[in-house]
């Protein structure tokens, strides 16, 4: 590890990426494998948006899931503002998935870098609060017996 946390300062320094334990933190993940660090730190990073995202289509577009359709009519208020979140991060998604087709070090790092400072000035924020949403309403939440058509979207 001491090894790859040197690799990764010269990488850092020559492309003024964030610090390794602020995106180890943010993204949920530790560096632990040698090869191409870039590549491992970006597609971390697009797994969390992958996650993230999901979590926002379900409360966007809901599928026949109970959960999905109670988290979406909590959300309805907020449709407007997650779609925008959404959409950003789902254009910020397939940026990264195009670092996989045309990987070079320097888009590598330019996606760190555009990822890391969305996800922390505005994401990050945004999601917690949908989050914090979610778990409050879920406590709320009553049994209808016999109502099938309560939670209809159509």
């Amino acid at each position: 590890m001491p090894n790859l946390k040197e690799k990764y300062k010269k990488l850092m320094s020559k492309h003024s990426l964030p610090k390794l334990e602020d995106l180890e933190r943010e993204f949920s993940f530790e560096l632990e494998e040698d090869g191409d660090i870039l590549s491992f730190i970006s597609d971390k990073i697009l797994e969390r948006m992958d996650e993230f995202s999901k979590t926002l289509e379900t409360a966007l577009f809901p599928v026949h899931d109970p959960s999905k359709l109670y988290e979406a009519k909590m959300a309805k208020g907020k449709r407007e503002e997650l779609f925008g979140i959404y959409k950003s991060m789902m254009s910020l998604y397939w940026e990264g998935r195009k670092t996989l087709i045309a990987p070079t070090e320097k888009t590598r790092a330019e996606y760190i870098k555009k990822a890391y400072g969305m996800w922390v000035k505005d994401f990050k924020e945004k999601v917690m609060s949908l989050f914090d949403l979610f778990e409050k309403e879920w406590q709320k939440v009553q049994f209808e017996n016999n109502n099938d058509t309560a939670l209809y979207f159509g």
